[in-house]
């Protein structure tokens, strides 16, 4: 259920007392899960720039800036983190399915409002 997703996001600053909480463990997760989307796009939002002028290419931009931002959240915060530790690496398919949601999710709705937004600045 989303309450358990919410509660696992709170986890990684409460530690495993935020499955024990009640509503405002999933408030808190409701909070972290915002504020680490905005500040991605908000980042990636200023670098759009130089991404294009690099690649070229629009939706291969918003692939890599969904690769980043798994990576990102993969190898720095979550490690950072009090979220359990996983003591296997994930497999290929559950790495791909997580990179392309977010390529989807927050990839290209960052490349299309920026694309946007310095077409007319």
């Amino acid at each position: 259920p989303a309450t358990r997703v919410f509660k696992y996001i709170a986890s990684g600053w409460f530690g495993m007392a935020a499955f024990k909480g009640g509503t405002v463990m999933v408030v808190w997760g409701v909070a972290f899960h915002y504020l680490i989307a905005s500040i991605h796009s908000y980042v990636f939002f200023f670098l759009y720039p130089s991404f294009k002028r690099v690649i070229g290419n629009k939706f291969a931009v918003a692939i890599i800036i969904g690769v980043l931002i798994w990576a990102i959240m993969e190898f720095a915060v979550l490690p950072l983190s009090n979220i359990s530790k996983r003591s296997a690496p994930e497999s290929v398919s559950s790495m791909l399915i997580g990179a392309g949601v977010l390529c989807i999710t927050l990839g290209a709705p960052i490349v299309a409002f920026a694309d946007r937004y310095y077409r007319k600045n």
